[in-house]
């Protein structure tokens, strides 16, 4: 008889990489404002592989904050992810 395997349900947990970045100019001027979304795919794969095992799904949200803005801006992106998970607006 075979074992029935069991169905592992998926869920989200929040994490950071957190970094920083040297420039002479004015932070607005050096970020782009619009990401290339097949780079960041690229980046979530690749973050998948080297953190975790790559069998983890990963949602990055490229944005840069200032560091009094951090935890507000996680905080509202796994709001945001958990709302659509479920389907709410």
């Amino acid at each position: 008889m075979e074992k029935e395997e069991k169905k592992r349900e998926h869920r989200m947990y929040p994490f950071a990489v957190v970094g920083l970045f040297i420039t002479d100019k004015d932070p607005l001027e050096v970020q782009t404002g619009k990401p290339d979304l097949e780079a960041v795919h690229q980046l979530e794969e690749e973050i998948s592989r080297v953190l975790f095992d790559g069998n983890a799904t990963v949602v990055l949200l490229p944005i840069a904050v200032p560091p009094e803005e951090a935890q507000n801006a996680i905080d509202t992106f796994v709001k945001t992810l958990m709302e659509d998970s479920r389907g709410e607006e």
